[in-house]
């Protein structure tokens, strides 16, 4: 059991820090092609992406994670959470078109999305379930080098086509590039893929929806508004500066995350699905135990990477593109999130697992509000951008700091049972 699950957390780890290498590798390339706002304009993009797939997948992601290895219905489970997705999406996004014409078009905010607009995020969203709902499967199945595997090359396929489509100045070339990283990902796991498609007929996918969704119900009324208050959390920031703001400091915020707290939070959802699988196949006098090593592990990473930055910081100055002036500052501030995201979110699913996703939702909504408010207060007060990003990740670490400690008292009670 031990070696496994270290065999598994490295596997992710190493994907990572090897998709970091090749963002930050990319950097001087992609920033000579893209200025500030057209991330801007992405940025706003990727959260909506990012939050609309928390909902629409209801958390059925991890409810394949909790299944058994050996369970005869997992194959129809993946499936029906893709179709389940789909539908919701379609009804989503026929609403935000109508929403869209009729309210941000009269120049509410300074952007609002086309049709056209929509229809690729429609596509951007499902090939991010799709990506989601089977990196699960992988997990379960303890396919977790072959996943990581997969990480790394859509690194690749992201940057190959930032770089082509910004050579040919292709209007939407990030979203693009972002669209078909992930179906270049969801290529490399079709074997997989198939595999379950030849184990199913059209029957068990029509049946069986009762007790899918009975199973799937105590992940989508705890579990999915909790990861929703999150990915708000996160992503607010950037709306709020790309529409209320300027897209240039929008984008000079979206990137720093682009390279360092979104492939972090990526990995912190990897590491805790590696971890509730784990979790949940072992006797109760280990799960201390598995517990402790996987903080110690994540704390030190996260240090690592902080410190490993900020010793490369110098070097990293002389290559600074000039039209994204301040980029580096902007990471330096940033970075700090490393550490609550990968120590303390990639454990955060204990609370569904002892049975206290209450107070998971409460804490979420703690960080939210503490961001809120600071975004309200901010219009008024006023300051340099460099300020904003300082307070900003200072609330935000405060919030999942809270969150750490409220989660000790459920883990001291697991060492009494």
């Amino acid at each position: 059991m031990k070696f496994r699950y270290i065999k598994n957390i490295s596997g992710l780890l190493g994907s990572n820090v090897i998709s970091q290498v090749i963002l930050l590798l990319s950097l001087p390339t992609v920033s000579l092609l893209y200025d500030p706002e057209d991330f801007g304009k992405f940025g706003i993009v990727f959260s909506i992406v990012s939050i609309m797939a928390i909902i629409t997948l209801l958390k059925s992601d991890a409810y394949i994670l909790s299944l058994e290895r050996n369970n005869k219905h997992y194959i129809s489970i993946y499936f029906k959470s893709i179709i389940l997705s789909i539908m919701l999406l379609t009804t989503i996004i026929f609403i935000l078109i109508i929403v869209s014409n009729y309210f941000f078009k009269n120049n509410y905010t300074k952007y609002y999305f086309s049709v056209e607009e929509f229809i690729y995020i429609f596509l951007i969203v499902i090939s991010y379930n799709v990506c989601q709902l089977t990196s699960s499967m992988f997990v379960n199945k303890n396919k977790i080098f072959k996943l990581a595997q997969t990480n790394v090359a859509r690194s690749v396929f992201l940057i190959f086509f930032q770089i082509l489509f910004g050579n040919i100045k292709l209007v939407y070339g990030l979203w693009y590039a972002e669209f078909l990283s992930r179906i270049g990902q969801i290529i490399l796991m079709s074997s997989t893929i198939f595999e379950f498609l030849s184990k199913i007929n059209t029957k068990q996918i029509k049946s069986g929806w009762k007790n899918y969704w009975i199973g799937l119900k105590p992940y989508s009324f705890f579990a999915m508004p909790a990861s929703l208050l999150s990915a708000l959390t996160q992503y607010l920031p950037i709306l709020f500066m790309a529409t209320i703001v300027d897209l240039k400091a929008a984008g000079l915020y979206f990137m720093a995350n682009r390279i360092i707290t979104i492939p972090i939070g990526m990995l912190s959802q990897s590491v805790s699905k590696a971890f509730v699988a784990e979790f949940v196949q072992i006797e109760s006098e280990n799960k201390i135990k598995l517990i402790r090593n996987t903080i110690f592990v994540l704390f030190s990473v996260s240090l690592l990477i902080v410190f490993s930055y900020h010793l490369l910081y110098p070097l990293l100055l002389k290559y600074e593109p000039e039209n994204w002036n301040g980029i580096l500052d902007v990471i330096s501030i940033v970075i700090f999130l490393t550490i609550p995201i990968l120590t303390i979110s990639s454990i955060s699913q204990l609370f569904n697992l002892l049975g206290v996703q209450k107070l998971l939702l409460l804490t979420e909504l703690i960080k939210l509000l503490f961001v809120c408010s600071f975004l309200l207060l901010y219009q008024y007060i006023g300051s340099n951008a460099i300020s904003f990003y300082v307070l900003l990740v200072a609330i935000i670490t405060l919030g999942y700091f809270i969150q750490l400690l409220v989660l000790i008292h459920p883990i001291n009670r697991l060492r009494v049972k």
